[in-house]
């Protein structure tokens, strides 16, 4: 009887051993771009705001027993451990989500590189508060961002040689060259059969879909057929804004360092990194994440698999990392649509892509993944939504002077949007009428503006392109308008009439 017993205590204990390093703070260390010069030959202090996000990165050789993600693999053991023993639901769970982000209070080991030309030291402190710590850029960088903290120590110097390559993170070469891949694409005089470039469209749906007087909060969802510029669109839109955010940050003159806006991406799988190195360099080579933090941008992406269990578990984390945007790559359920229109409830700015043929069928899905079927549940919904677009390809035909017709080549098949946009009319509109309030509006202030209008407007910006053009470009382009004004735009007007 008493082995019996001896054999239940083992086994409480290793459990109890095995949750209180489950929970346990992981050992986290993050470099960091953040310095403030000092004039009077004082101690460097660190500037940073009461929210901030720091990274750590993981070499590129093998995992050792001192590397940072120690503290965070080790849960994956942890699992294994719990599944054999007992079969412990409740604790398994929790393993499983811990092994992609930790919650709690915490510190984290900042070091910065010296701006002396001596490199034989560096610099470090210590800032203490509670923090989530989740995986990120798959699986080789940990997002850490500090909530209300509570202290920063001063920085102090420390040699080089005791910061070894795992605890401080892979160096990064300052020559290399690396590219803003998120930047819409502008117009080139070189494709002078791409009269209206993605710098274009989002520029005119940044201009009516985002608020410039206010941090704006709620959804943007960008729906469209296969290949019809879902992505492009939904990352030009979000680069337009944050921006606006960076620069707005920079031009402040209310002293001491504000915090950076945070881009937060959830897809499956990441279709590009806001920075990456230039093609010709070294494609392959993940930009380190402060070297956005540099240009002004904290940037944490997360791909489902990888650095986050799921979709709603990013968005559990993401509760706690103060992002300014949160981009999610397409949505293929009504329960992924429920759950990012839910957050965006939260106050938070929501981006993602989706598949629909249409507005209403957009609107329509929106709908059924949040049960607005009364007046009251619809009004819930609109609440919640700051714009709905739906990205449609001007059709591939076109006259030649014989009178037969041909296909356009990929580069021309231009996708033109339409779109309902947030405003006290356009809510009550959906409130009361529901799908048969999205009526197609010739002008861009209508609340839901048609696809006409918006060819229309964007025409008339491309015009103003018809600079430093050869003969041959300036006459190829101006074919190409043309057969929108007349074809594109004829054809778009029948759209709205047909159905958005």
């Amino acid at each position: 009887m008493s082995v019996t017993t001896d054999k239940i205590t083992e086994n409480a204990n290793e459990l109890l051993a095995l949750q209180n390093r489950l929970t346990s703070p992981p050992p986290l260390t993050a470099i960091s771009p953040f310095l403030k010069d000092s004039t009077d030959g004082a101690e460097l202090q660190v500037d940073l705001p009461g929210d901030l996000t720091l990274y750590s990165v993981q070499p590129s050789d093998e995992p050792s027993p001192s590397n940072i993600f120690s503290g965070l693999s080790e849960r994956s053991m942890v699992l294994r451990a719990l599944d054999s023993k007992g079969h412990q639901d409740r604790i398994a769970k929790l393993s499983y989500e811990s092994y992609y982000a930790y919650e709690g209070d915490g510190s984290v080991e900042l070091i910065a590189a010296s701006r002396e030309a001596d490199a034989e030291r560096t610099l470090q402190c210590t800032v203490n508060g509670r923090l989530l710590a989740c995986k990120c850029f798959r699986s080789k960088c940990l997002s850490i961002t500090i909530r209300g903290r509570n202290s920063v120590e001063p920085f102090k110097y420390r040699p080089v040689s005791s910061i070894t390559k795992d605890s401080a993170g892979t160096a990064w070469d300052g020559d290399i060259d690396i590219t803003e891949s998120w930047r819409p694409k502008p117009y080139s005089p070189s494709k002078p059969k791409w009269p209206l470039s993605i710098e274009h469209i989002t520029e005119f749906l940044a201009q009516h879909t985002l608020p410039s007087n206010r941090i704006p909060e709620g959804v943007i969802a960008i729906s469209g057929s296969t290949s019809s510029g879902k992505s492009e669109v939904a990352r030009g839109l979000i680069f337009k804004y944050l921006q606006r955010r960076i620069n707005d940050a920079a031009g402040s003159d209310s002293g001491g360092r504000g915090r950076n806006p945070h881009l937060l991406t959830i897809e499956d799988p990441i279709e590009k990194f806001y920075f990456e190195c230039k093609k010709d360099v070294e494609s392959s080579r993940i930009v380190p994440p402060y070297v956005s933090q540099a240009k002004g941008l904290d940037y944490t992406p997360r791909e489902v698999g990888h650095d986050t269990p799921s979709l709603d578990a990013a968005l559990s984390d993401a509760l706690r990392q103060t992002p300014a945007v949160v981009y999610i790559g397409e949505i293929r359920s009504k329960e992924g649509l429920q759950s990012a229109i839910n957050f965006a409830g939260t106050g938070h700015l929501v981006v993602f892509t989706m598949h629909a043929g249409s507005l209403v069928e957009t609107m329509d899905k929106l709908m059924q993944a949040t049960e607005a079927n009364s007046s009251m549940r619809r009004g819930q919904l609109a609440d919640r939504l700051l714009a709905v677009i739906n990205l449609w390809k001007v059709p591939e035909l076109k006259p030649k002077s014989s009178g037969a017709t041909y296909k356009l080549p990929a580069e021309f098949q231009v996708a033109v949007p339409v779109f309902w946009k947030k405003s006290a009319a356009s809510i009550a509109g959906l409130v009361a009428d529901g799908l048969s309030s999205l009526l197609p509006g010739s002008s861009e202030g209508a609340d839901t503006v048609g696809r006409k209008a918006v060819l229309q407007a964007i025409i008339e910006r491309a015009t103003g392109d018809l600079v430093d053009l050869t003969e041959d470009q300036e006459k190829e382009l101006s074919e190409s308008l043309n057969y929108l004004k007349d074809i594109g735009v004829r054809r778009a007007q029948s759209a709205d009439l047909e159905g958005l």
